[in-house]
C-alpha cells in the first residue's frame, strides 16, 4: 500500500516538473530547458555505424557480415528496379521493332 501511495507521489512529481517555469520561452522554464542538447560532433560520435578499433580491426567476413545486416532490407527494391528495367527494355524493344510489309522486321533485314 505505501508502495503503492510513493508510486503515485513519484508520478505526480514528474507531472508537475513539466509545469514549473512559465510559458517555456526565452526566460529558461519548460521541461526542455533542463535537457542537455547533444552537439552535432557528440551524436555523430554516439551514432557511428563503426566505432574505433580499440583493439583489433574487423575481419572481412566481419564487415561483410556487418553490411549484411545493415543493407540486406534495400535487396528487395534493387531486384524490383532490375526486373522493371528490364521489363522496360522488352517493351520498348517490341514496341520500335516495325514489322515491314514482306514478313520481315527491322532487325533481320
Amino acid at each position: 500500500e505505501r508502495e503503492r501511495e510513493r508510486e503515485r507521489e513519484r508520478a505526480r512529481a514528474r507531472r508537475m516538473e513539466g509545469r514549473e517555469g512559465g510559458g517555456g520561452g526565452s526566460e529558461g522554464g519548460g521541461p526542455r530547458a533542463r535537457r542537455k542538447v547533444m552537439t552535432a560532433q557528440e551524436y555523430e560520435r554516439a551514432n557511428k555505424p563503426f566505432r574505433a578499433p580499440t583493439e583489433r580491426v574487423p575481419t572481412i567476413g566481419e564487415q561483410w557480415a556487418y553490411a549484411a545486416r545493415r543493407y540486406s532490407k534495400y535487396q528487395g527494391y534493387a531486384w524490383s528496379g532490375v526486373a522493371l528495367v528490364a521489363g522496360l527494355a522488352f517493351v520498348a524493344s517490341y514496341i520500335t521493332d516495325e514489322k515491314r510489309e514482306d514478313g520481315t522486321t527491322s532487325s533481320q533485314a
